[in-house]
């Protein structure tokens, strides 16, 4: 027993040293990479230090051997005249500054051709090429001085070392201004001077304007007057013609890059013109005051701030009309990105009087957004629609519930419209199906930020809605739907028309103890009337004809419902005794998928039905709750009236009508489980001939009837849960309640 309990613990240490040294190697062998990979940076970092001054750091090395091994017989020979090499080095790096100068024509000649006449002038006052100027001429003099003899009482022998190195600096200096040469062939590095530029002016103005303030604030003036002082200050610094110049400069060359098809760098410029103006704004965000504007006295005011943005915005718009002409997608879809990102800055600019902020520099930008959106259209550019798309929502994400934007709002919204409309006359499904489910985000958006209360824009989306409907039916009838449904009515899209109402309704708050007499399901009632008018208007001014669509947007109102008795089932505390209205409302979502299923030919029986199972299994689910028998009744009363239809439709079949009278037998089994035996009889109630049917024709109705309720008693007896079933089914309903509720029913008369 000893040897085995030692041998254990030998098994036991030997195991555990193994894992330690697995540890310790996997460890040494992380600290070598990372050292490797540390000494490789390092590596690099001199490589290209060194680079940089390879001739310099030659020279000097030079000049250190030169100085410290040159034996003094060399400098006492008369054959070896000092003053001729310092001469002859003045010559070399004089012919150096010589071809800089000739060399720095080349991108003189570019700015002026290809750039603009003012970035001609930025290239003359490079600091680059000031700086190399600077170094070969001081070089040049020195080596002029030390050729006279004149030494300061130096040695030949350092003065000599001196000039080794001032050769190198002259190599150098030749290198950086080839390399600058080349940068300044570049757009981008005239563009970055550009920017350079108009920030150095931007931020002198700002430190003038903020020291003059200080200066002022002795008076102790009050925050409005202070920036009305900086509003004037800015004014009189002449700024905003500044960089009008500079912006027309910049339209030049962008119209320059087109006509030769230099898409990048007229991309970059456009960027370089958003920069400028988002600068700008930040300058002047404490002194946004609004002066009366005499074209529009309703408009609450314009600011000088438009003058530098407004002539940005109308650059960045013909650019855009001129790219849209060549057909450059590219420049057209970085003109949208651009001014959509001006918007969203434009949005963090409030302007408070009164306690009321706005945000008044918001509109202009979006505007002119939404003219570039209608030249994509106009020629089909789909990924420029696409980044219109993701601008508006990124707008969308900005607003808040203390600031006023909902002229922005509106236009953006209009702008989605515009993409989706334009994409359904051209049979195109991506951008329309995106642009509609951005207008369901944004209503998403400000439903969190604001509430239904404050909410504006619902109304205006639901009508867009409403019109793009009949576009849809068309694009299903073309077969450009397959597999896809509209957005606001599909179950799969998170932001469907029922997920804003359940969004709604899980802001309903519980009842405050000191105003116990406020309902707090108002918002919600509210709300929940706006959206069923919504499905009202949709099924009086759209002719589904039968397809699929119309399947979507009863499912979605049963989704509605749903909501509805989600909050029945879960009211607020204190909520209990105002959960009536809600109920209410109810019964209309009931009601409302009899708005649709019109057609008087090629009426949809499958989808009918689906709406009729539906309505029972919330039929089912009302009585089960045992107060909400009204709606239970609703719900039958909507059946029939889907029966009616189907029976006054052209191609109406018995078996059709029989699988609507199907889901209300069905109801009315549940009530009779249930303990509703009255109900049970109004339900059956409905069974009956419709005035469409003749009385000799009936009988094949009656006979279609009372198979398929045979059939139904069939399945309930032999039910097999492990079924699949690819829809709701009120009897898998009906054969719970029948099991949980312990009760056996009979078979069902025969229906005369």
């Amino acid at each position: 027993m000893p040897h085995a309990v030692n041998f254990a613990r030998y098994r036991f240490w030997q195991r555990k040293l193994r894992v330690i040294k697995k540890r310790w190697q996997i460890r040494g062998l992380i600290f070598l990479i990372r050292k490797r990979q540390q000494a490789i940076i390092w590596m690099r970092r001199v490589a290209v230090f060194t680079s940089k001054y390879i001739a310099t750091i030659a020279g000097l090395m030079t000049a250190l051997v030169f100085a410290l091994t040159l034996p003094a017989e060399f400098l006492t020979d008369p054959s070896f005249k000092i003053s001729e090499v310092h001469i002859a080095c003045a010559g070399i790096i004089g012919t150096a500054l010589a071809l800089v100068f000739s060399l720095s024509i080349v991108p003189a000649q570019k700015a002026a051709d290809v750039f603009s006449p003012a970035i001609l002038k930025l290239y003359a006052r490079d600091r680059v090429m000031l700086r190399v100027f600077v170094l070969l001429s001081c070089a040049t003099l020195a080596s002029i001085l030390f050729g006279t003899n004149w030494t300061f009482h130096l040695s030949p022998r350092y003065t000599l070392a001196i000039q080794f190195i001032l050769l190198g600096m002259a190599l150098d200096a030749i290198k950086t201004f080839y390399i600058r040469t080349l940068n300044l062939l570049v757009p981008q590095t005239a563009l970055g001077l550009v920017i350079k530029e108009c920030n150095g002016q931007i931020e002198r103005t700002k430190k003038d304007v903020m020291r003059l303030l200080h200066v002022r604030r002795i008076d102790n003036p009050t925050p409005d007057d202070e920036a009305a002082l900086q509003a004037v200050m800015y004014f009189q610094s002449q700024l905003s013609k500044f960089l009008t110049a500079w912006i027309d400069q910049l339209t030049e060359f962008a119209y320059k890059g087109i006509a030769r098809r230099d898409t990048q760098a007229v991309n970059a410029a456009i960027a370089t013109i958003g920069t400028i103006g988002i600068k700008y704004a930040n300058a002047r965000r404490d002194s946004l005051i609004l002066l009366p504007d005499m074209r529009d006295l309703f408009s609450g005011g314009r600011s000088d701030i438009s003058d530098v943005l407004n002539p940005i915005y109308e650059s960045i718009r013909t650019i855009c009309q001129d790219a849209a002409k060549q057909s450059n997608e590219l420049i057209v879809q970085h003109c949208i990105h651009t001014l959509g990102g001006l918007t969203t800055h434009a949005m963090t600019m409030i302007h408070t009087q009164d306690r009321w902020r706005r945000a008044p520099l918001a509109h202009s930008p979006i505007f002119y957004m939404d003219i570039c959106v209608e030249q994509a259209i106009k020629v089909g550019m789909i990924d420029a629609l696409m980044t219109a798309i993701n601008c508006v929502g990124q707008i969308f994400a900005k607003i808040s519930n203390d600031t006023d934007t909902r002229t922005t709002e509106s236009q953006a919204l209009k702008c989605l419209f515009n993409i989706a409309a334009a994409a359904y006359i051209k049979q195109e499904t991506v951008s329309s199906t995106k642009a509609v489910e951005m207008m369901l985000l944004a209503a998403r958006f400000e439903l969190r930020a604001r509430g239904y209360r404050i909410a504006s824009n619902l109304t205006t989306i639901f009508d867009y809605i409403v019109t793009l409907a009949p576009f849809e039916v068309l694009m299903e009838k073309v077969g450009k739907r397959m597999m896809q449904t509209f957005p606001p009515y599909s179950l799969i899209f998170e932001h469907n028309i029922p997920a804003l109402l359940e969004e709604i309704a899980r802001q309903v708050k519980p009842v405050d103890p000191e105003q116990s007499w406020r309902n707090p399901f108002d918002a919600f009632n509210e709300a929940s009337e706006k959206f069923v008018h919504h499905y009202r208007e949709l099924g009086n001014k759209t002719n589904f004809d039968g397809t699929l669509l119309e399947k979507w947007v009863t499912d979605s109102i049963i989704s509605a419902a749903k909501v509805h008795i989600w909050l029945l089932d879960n009211p607020p505390e204190g909520g209990e005794e105002f959960v009536d209205s809600v109920d209410n409302r109810l019964r209309w979502f009931i009601y409302a998928p009899s708005f649709f299923f019109q057609e008087t030919k090629n009426f949809p029986h499958h989808h009918a039905n689906d709406a009729c199972k539906d309505l029972a299994i919330l039929g089912m689910w009302l009585l089960e709750r045992r107060w909400w028998t009204e709606s239970a009744q609703a719900c039958a009363k909507a059946i029939s009236g889907i029966a009616k239809r189907c029976a006054a439709a052209e191609n109406s079949e018995p078996y059709s009508l029989a699988d609507l009278f199907t889901s209300l037998e069905c109801l009315a089994r549940a009530s009779t489980v249930l303990g509703y035996t009255q109900l049970a009889v109004e339900f059956r109630a409905h069974i009956a001939r419709p005035t469409t049917i003749t009385e000799a024709d009936w009988p094949h109705y009656l006979a279609a009837i009372n198979t398929r309720i045979r059939q139904m008693d069939e399945e309930l007896e032999q039910f097999e849960p492990s079924r699949i079933r690819l829809s709701d089914d009120p009897i898998i309903e009906l054969r719970r309640i029948i099991e949980q509720y312990a009760v056996s029913t009979e078979d069902a008369l025969p229906i005369s």
